[in-house]
């Protein structure tokens, strides 16, 4: 170190203070992070074969009946692709908010499949303030605090 001086030693002590500690405990959360990567990928592909299959829906492009049929089966394939990969992402607890955030995108990914299901009923209810035009206090706060959990991701 020839020709340090201290007040050069001295400026690098916040640089060395702020680089992360080498023995860095594992993110309890990275295997629920690797899921949630994988179910993002998952999600978004069956989202985009139910757009071809339900077009008129969603407002796309339209498409013939035939590709919109087939669509449909891929779509229903992808959907039980993804529910694999939630059914493990349920079994695993969240240690951080990240890890939270990926069990909310499931569930709303769960209310998103939940066609056909009267309004009002299970999580539906819960998840759209819509679907129950006078939900309780309870059900509004959850519903905003899912929403707003997401958001912050």
């Amino acid at each position: 170190m020839a020709g340090a001086t201290r007040r050069g030693l001295l400026a690098l002590v916040p640089a060395v203070a702020a680089l992360p500690a080498a023995s860095a405990a594992p993110d309890p959360d990275a295997e629920l992070l690797r899921l949630g990567a994988r179910f993002d990928v998952l999600a978004a592909e069956e989202q985009r074969l139910w757009r071809i299959a339900d077009w008129r829906h969603y407002g796309g492009p339209p498409v013939d009946e035939a590709t919109a049929e087939a669509a449909g089966v891929q779509a229903e394939a992808a959907m039980v692709r993804t529910g694999r990969v939630v059914f493990l992402i349920e079994q695993r607890q969240a240690h951080t908010l990240p890890g939270l955030l990926v069990k909310m995108r499931c569930l709303l990914w769960c209310h998103a499949g939940e066609f056909g299901r009267q309004p009002g009923a299970g999580i539906a209810s819960l998840l759209n303030p819509n679907s129950n035009p006078d939900p309780a206090s309870d059900v509004r706060l959850a519903s905003a605090i899912l929403r707003d959990l997401v958001a912050m991701g």
